[in-house]
This record gives structure tokens, C-alpha cells and sequence, in this order.
């Protein structure tokens, strides 16, 4: 064997490439002929890989998007609801302080927004007539006995007590049939009174009546219409449906 080995002469080096060649050659050729040959990793590229897994992550933030949105919607409804609530509520508050305010005669603003002054008590009266009057006694009222009639007029729970107050304080009088046979259209007067705190009733002109309960003649003259039809008028039959 050594022998051999000595008589060999050693390869040149175009015969040495051309061996290198023939061996790549038959091992691609294998791998071509090779029907079983499958590769060990995926042959798809990476960038479908990439786009597979931002469509999974667009879909998972969609659905969480969704459910946001939808909880986002729900609660706008919400909120409109109650806002829709809310503005009834609070109208009908408000009308409710105004009506209040009003009963106990204290200052407010009406549905324009107009100011409306607090009740207050008018002067004493000054009349000349009325102190030479025999059927009026205004000058014997004194300032604390009209403040307290005021304060207890104001302090009445309704509109209704008022109006029965002074319907029971104004009288009226027949007017008597003058002399030479001319009528008058007028057939009753009024007469005035201011109630005390003895129950006493003191006769008092118009102007001192209205100005010591602090409301307007127009008010009391309405009141008045309406005690004189109640008592004018005949009450009307009561018709029995068959």
C-alpha cells in the first residue's frame, strides 16, 4: 500500500476543481429526482406571515372598537334622557317657586324675566274729608295695628283665604232713593272695614283699605264682582242625566 501511495502523483489543480464540480453536481441532481424531498421550514415568504398577523390584530381591535362604541352610544342616550327628563322637571320647579312667591307676596321674576316688587304697606290716610267724616274712623288706625293686619293678610296659605277675607270686610249698602224721582244705575255702595285684633271692625275709606293690605284696587274690585254674583245670581238647576 505504500507503494501505491509513492507511484500516485499528486492532482493538479484544474483536476482537483473539476472534481469539486462533478460532486456539486450530482448532489443537486439528487435533490431534483428526489419526489419525497420536502423543506424543513415553511417555503411562503415572511410577508404573508406579516399580513396575516396584522389582519388578526385588526380584527380583535375592531371588536374592541365596536363594544367601546357601542357602550359610548348607550351612554349618550343616557345622558340625553335624562337631560329630556330634566328640563320639564326643572320648568315645573320653577313655576312652582314663582307660584309660591307670588302667595306670600315676596319679590320674583315672571316667565319674561321681569322683576315684580315685594308687597309692601301704602301711607297711612290723610284725607280731610275723612276726618271730618261721621262714618269713618281712618285717623283712630295706628301705624303697629296696620302692620299687623298687613302681616296677617300675607300670611294667609292661599289666594282663596284672601279673597273670602275681604269679601267678609266690605259690605254693601242699598242706596236710597233720591229725591225728585232721578234713579241711579248704581244700586248698592260699598262700605269699607279693617278688622283688628279684638275682632273689632273699624270703617275705613277705600284708598286706607287697599293701602293697608298692600293690593290693588283693581284685585278687590274683581273679588267684589264675583261675592255679588254668588249672591245675585240664582243657582242654576241641576239637570239629572238618564
Amino acid at each position: 500500500m505504500a507503494d501505491r501511495m509513492r507511484k500516485r502523483a499528486p492532482l493538479t489543480t484544474n483536476e482537483a476543481l473539476a472534481l469539486l464540480f462533478e460532486s456539486s453536481e450530482s448532489e443537486h441532481n439528487d435533490s431534483v429526482l428526489d419526489e419525497d424531498y420536502r423543506p424543513e421550514k415553511d417555503d411562503r415568504p415572511d410577508n404573508d406571515s406579516d399580513a396575516d398577523t396584522a389582519q388578526h390584530s385588526e380584527e380583535e381591535t375592531g371588536e374592541e372598537g365596536g363594544g367601546e362604541r357601542e357602550e359610548e352610544t348607550g351612554a349618550a342616550l343616557e345622558a340625553s334622557a335624562v337631560k329630556h327628563h330634566k328640563r320639564p322637571r326643572s320648568r315645573m320647579w320653577k313655576r312652582q317657586v314663582i307660584k309660591e312667591k307670588r302667595r306670600k307676596g315676596e319679590s320674583y321674576k315672571n316667565a319674561t324675566g321681569q322683576e315684580r316688587q315685594a308687597k309692601t304697606m301704602g301711607p297711612p290716610c290723610t284725607s280731610q274729608h275723612c276726618l271730618r267724616s261721621k262714618k269713618r274712623s281712618c285717623e283712630l288706625l295706628s301705624e303697629e295695628e296696620r302692620t299687623a293686619i298687613f302681616n296677617n293678610f300675607w300670611a294667609m296659605p292661599s289666594w282663596e283665604t284672601r279673597k273670602l277675607y275681604i269679601q267678609t270686610l266690605v259690605e254693601h249698602v242699598p242706596i236710597k232713593q233720591k229725591k225728585g224721582g232721578v234713579s241711579s244705575r248704581r244700586k248698592t255702595s260699598l262700605s269699607y272695614y279693617l278688622q283688628l285684633a279684638d275682632r273689632c271692625k273699624l270703617p275705613v275709606c277705600k284708598n286706607l283699605f287697599c293701602s293697608t293690605l298692600g293690593i290693588a284696587p283693581r284685585t278687590i274690585g274683581s273679588w267684589l264682582v264675583e261675592d255679588m254674583k254668588t249672591k245675585t245670581d240664582p243657582p242654576k238647576p241641576k239637570i239629572n242625566k238618564t
